[in-house]
């Protein structure tokens, strides 16, 4: 058998690193920010129970951020895929642990029904008060079924 050559190695230069160690006296106090982390006792106040098919779950009220990244993600402009990733994304940001774990076996069980999980984002929705989340259906059926923006903004263009 001949030989088996050496394999040739390529030479790496290291990618700079988006965050570098730098004195925090030299930044501004104006570009200093801090965050704070709700305590145990807040989390719980938070915290709201509910069942599926005699199932307790957990779910944790969402910040007004995640509220209107998920609102903006069921809107009439998104997408099919936005609005299914968003329902998916919805029950992972609300659900503690264990209860993300008793869905995701739901899910994939033979008695699954998808009306469960609507029914669950608007009861969680109304709980919280923001029942805007979701929008009206009613309000939304007695518009009709129209363009959105940008079909009419096409529309538009071709007038």
């Amino acid at each position: 058998m001949p030989p088996t050559p050496p394999k040739a190695t390529a030479s790496r230069t290291p990618k700079p690193s988006p965050v570098e160690d730098v004195d925090a006296s030299s930044i501004p106090d104006d570009l200093q920010f801090t965050s704070s982390v709700p305590d145990a006792e807040a989390l719980a106040a938070r915290t709201v129970s509910f069942k599926i098919d005699n199932q307790v779950l957990k779910a944790v009220q969402p910040t007004k951020g995640a509220l209107t990244l998920l609102r903006s993600s069921l809107s009439s402009n998104a997408t099919e895929s936005d609005r299914i990733w968003s329902v998916i994304n919805f029950f992972n940001v609300v659900l503690t642990p264990e209860s993300k774990e008793w869905l995701n076996r739901y899910i994939n069980s033979p008695r699954f029904d998808d009306d469960v999980l609507g029914d669950v984002m608007t009861g969680l929705a109304t709980h919280w008060g923001a029942e805007d989340l979701l929008g009206a259906p009613d309000a939304d059926a007695s518009k009709g079924s129209g363009p959105n923006r940008a079909q009419r903004r096409a529309a538009a263009k071709d007038d």
